[in-house]
């Protein structure tokens, strides 16, 4: 599991095994995620419109984007469902 300004995730895999995106698994709460409403269970599968496919790509995403911006991010649930929430970017402490 990584731990990321956005949640703690992990790799969720297709039937094929095949990445789909970073699993939600923990939230922070009162942190950006929690905030817009990002719920454990649901899979991030993109971030301000590039795709993530692993807990490593999204860290990746994340930390190409500056703190501050309001960012779209698109979730899937385990039914199969889609949502997009907006989340505002904070800054990891000490950073």
């Amino acid at each position: 599991m990584t731990t990321t300004p956005l949640a703690a995730i992990t790799m969720v895999l297709h039937q094929d095994a095949q990445p789909v995106g970073a699993g939600v698994g923990t939230l922070t709460p009162g942190g950006p995620a929690a905030n817009a409403g990002v719920r454990i269970g649901e899979v991030i599968a993109a971030v301000n419109g590039t795709t993530v496919h692993s807990a490593r790509e999204l860290a990746t995403v994340l930390a190409g984007l500056a703190p501050e911006p309001q960012v779209p991010v698109l979730l899937s649930d385990p039914q199969g469902g889609t949502r997009t929430v907006t989340i505002t970017l904070g800054e990891l402490p000490g950073g």
